[in-house]
């Protein structure tokens, strides 16, 4: 009984509520971000979009038939945009998001990341209740409104980073990050479900609808987040004292950050390390999130509905495991059973050796091995999420007070990855065939093997000397302290 409470008062403490607020956050802009790609579907009266764009000419030898399943359908939409303007609209998100992430981490760091996320919520919730009626006007609003979403969610993760920088416990680190994050995943599987819902039984021609409920619901959430979200332990009002003990004896982040050691940062060995990795993760989502169902249509003949049931279970994948992963990486490191470094790195080569088999025996599968296929791709998910436990959290391990600024520039990188892969897979499969598909897979298995690498040779687990602060610097140790309230907080 004593265990059970323990348990119930330990995570209904401070620090969980905030995670609990994160997650919810986290999930609600995610749908912010992908709510225009579900949203085509019934906004354009023909079915070609950027990525139906490839070739499907291309002789499908392993799955003969798949000619007579290509989309013709023509959809009862409002918009006969181009396909060129239609392709802009896509990538519009990150090119916004990729100028904002280093500046929104230093602004995070430097002034909390409660304003600053905050900031992020409300306008990306007003920019989404504007879609409806500017993308009547043009198309060209519809595009200035996703750069501008894009600008606006670029410090999102970096303020995560940020905050937990200044509020988690060395002993939760990966846990509380880890759940955070998780909330993106499970906010593309709700939005993906209801939006396909909404295409055909919502207000405002279907997809109107779309934009009205994520931006309305996260606009009202706002409300939430300014009511409950602190920037560290001291300024909250009504933190048990105990609690407010416990998390600013175990963190390290206790001062203002004024200036940014970009030298240092940039001849870092560890920071370069952090960034492949996130580089090449991103790549690795990106084929598996956007790029897979394309080559299933294609190549494997796989019926749509099933389609997009199937493309929906790395996700699945991937939420349920990354707070998993997450907390086993935390116990191995509280136990003392394997320092940092050896939990960081072993995590994330489970992420990228996994995902690398999983690319590379999904290349060479038929058309009648549907469940095969659907196994294959939860897997995926289940190992890719092992980067709770790898990279994801390694920007504190090497300098918590400046994790959002950190975050933020491998971020950009990562952005980049988002931007080039689409691309790059179009350029090397112009017929959709299965072995310039199998092609593209290999070369993904292959730079996933390369950033297991990487990471191995170059990633620390300790904070880095140029990240000591006069307040910390006495302290700086791999051993973690013993907490003070054991059950409780």
């Amino acid at each position: 009984m004593m265990k059970i409470s323990g348990f119930i008062k330990h995570y209904s403490s401070y620090h969980w509520i905030l995670c609990y607020v994160t997650f919810m956050t986290v999930l609600l802009l995610h749908t912010l971000r992908v709510d225009l790609g579900i949203a085509f579907a019934c906004m354009l009266k023909t079915s070609n979009s950027s990525l139906q764009e490839l070739n499907h000419t291309g002789i499908k030898e392993e799955c003969p038939g798949s000619e007579n399943h290509l989309p013709n359908k023509t959809f009862e939409g409002e918009f006969e945009w181009s396909n060129s303007l239609q392709s802009q609209m896509l990538a519009g998100y990150f090119y916004g998001y990729t100028v904002t992430n280093i500046f929104g981490g230093m602004l995070a760091d430097k002034y909390g990341s409660k304003n600053v996320l905050g900031f992020s919520i409300i306008s990306a919730s007003i920019l989404a209740l504007l879609h409806p009626s500017l993308s009547r006007i043009s198309g060209y609003f519809t595009l200035a409104l996703r750069i501008l979403t894009g600008l606006v969610l670029g410090p999102m993760a970096p303020s995560v980073q940020s905050l937990w920088g200044r509020w988690a416990p060395p002993e939760e680190r990966s846990s509380l990050v880890a759940f955070s994050f998780s909330g993106q995943t499970l906010g593309t599987i709700i939005c993906m479900s209801i939006s396909g819902f909404l295409c055909e039984y919502g207000f405002d021609n279907g997809w109107g609808s779309i934009f009205y409920l994520f931006g309305g619901t996260t606009l009202l959430f706002s409300c939430v987040w300014f009511c409950v979200v602190y920037d560290n332990p001291d300024d909250h009002p009504n933190i048990n004292e105990e609690e407010r003990v416990y998390l600013n004896k175990n963190r390290k982040d206790k001062s203002e950050v004024k200036n940014v050691p970009w030298r240092k940062i940039l001849s870092s060995s560890a920071i370069w390390a952090i960034t492949v990795a996130h580089m090449i993760t991103s790549w690795t989502n990106t084929v598996f999130q956007m790029l897979l169902p394309l080559y299933m249509k294609d190549v494997l003949n796989i019926d749509p509905s099933a389609n997009g049931l199937m493309s929906s279970t790395p996700s699945l994948g991937q939420f349920i495991f990354l707070p998993l992963s997450g907390k086993l990486a935390d116990v191995l490191r509280s136990k003392n059973y394997l320092s940092t470094r050896s939990v960081r790195v072993i995590f994330q080569s489970i992420s990228f050796i996994g995902s690398a088999s999983l690319l590379v025996a999904i290349g060479f599968l038929k058309c009648d091995q549907t469940i095969l296929i659907g196994i294959l791709l939860f897997l995926s998910g289940v190992t890719t999420a092992f980067y709770s436990g790898g990279f994801l959290v390694n920007h504190i391990d090497v300098a918590p007070r400046y994790a959002g600024v950190l975050y933020g520039f491998t971020n950009t990188f990562a952005s980049i990855c988002s931007i080039l892969c689409p691309l790059a897979v179009k350029a090397l499969t112009p017929n959709g065939t299965q072995k310039e598909w199998r092609t593209v897979l290999i070369m993904s298995g292959a730079l996933s093997l390369f950033a297991a690498i990487i990471y191995a040779l170059f990633a620390k687990g300790s904070e880095q000397e140029w990240a000591y602060t006069k307040d910390n610097s006495s302290q700086i140790s791999e051993k973690l302290e013993k907490p003070l309230l054991k059950e409780s907080c």
